[in-house]
């Protein structure tokens, strides 16, 4: 007869640990669906480090989820029940037993690698030039240069997360973010129309991708 299969257990990881890619994989699936729902870009939903965290600790409950960092209570309330199926039903299938999680936020064991063109704008970032300037200076569209600021923002750490206090003055932030809040969406139109002339699509991009980035409801 054959032996059966142990189940793995997988213990919390270091920092250089790999985390599973295949789910991994299956979460950006879903994460790509739920996105096309609500016409919102992906990060909004959950940004690929959040994702990665669930690929190396697989939680199994919503209390676990909470502890996942970028995963705060709306978001728990709203995707934690697909999410939580879509990796009970992937350990399962695959035999893991993943051990209890320790009661504290984990500290992101992910590193986000770079493409060269957003390690170039991080570097002018880091001289504190404007994004028109920025823009100049590479020769790229103001919506480029932008799309660069999000994934750094998204994907900052390794002390390399930039501030969007450069870009964004902090009383138009708190008042962006109190608008994203109060309208419940993600979505550009609405805060635009809200906020009126006075702040550009440029500026709620930046905030956005800052709540996404640590997590805001």
């Amino acid at each position: 007869m054959t032996k059966p299969e142990e189940p793995r257990l997988v213990q919390k990881p270091d920092a250089d640990d790999r985390y599973d890619r295949e789910l991994f994989e299956l979460l950006r699936a879903l994460r790509k669906t739920l996105a096309d729902q609500e016409g919102v870009p992906p990060y909004v939903i959950f940004h690929d480090t959040t994702l990665k965290e669930m690929s190396i600790y697989y939680p199994q409950n919503l209390s676990d989820l909470h502890r996942i960092s970028g995963v705060g209570e709306r978001k728990a309330d709203k995707y934690g029940e697909l999410i939580l199926q879509e990796i009970i039903r992937y350990c399962e299938q695959h035999k893991i037993k993943p051990m209890p999680v320790a009661d504290k936020r984990f500290e992101s064991p992910v590193k986000q690698p770079r493409s060269s063109t957003i390690l170039t704008t991080l570097e002018l970032c880091k001289e504190n030039l404007s994004i028109g300037e920025m823009a100049k200076r590479r020769g790229l569209s103001v919506t480029t240069i932008v799309s660069h600021l999000e994934k750094l923002i998204i994907n900052g750490g390794a002390g390399e997360a930039i501030s969007v206090d450069c870009f964004v003055s902090p009383e138009k932030q708190e008042r962006i973010k109190q608008a994203y809040k109060e309208l419940g969406t993600y979505l550009l139109t609405p805060v635009k129309e809200r906020l009126g002339e006075e702040y550009s699509y440029e500026e709620l991009r930046l905030i956005r991708a800052t709540m996404a980035r640590k997590g805001e409801e």
